[in-house]
């Protein structure tokens, strides 16, 4: 399947994309998927000290 996802918040919050996308993925129950997403969203979150 292919395709783009545009959102908006409600709210006129601002925003992070990574953050905005990992709500997305939370909310439509796709965790655990294979996306194809936009290089930024390689980051990983840094280790807890």
């Amino acid at each position: 399947m292919l395709g783009h996802v545009w959102i908006t918040d409600e709210e006129g919050e601002k925003h992070h994309e990574i953050q905005a996308a990992q709500q997305l993925i939370e909310a439509l129950g796709l965790s655990g998927r294979l996306f194809t997403l936009d290089a930024l969203h390689t980051q990983k979150k840094p280790p807890s000290s």
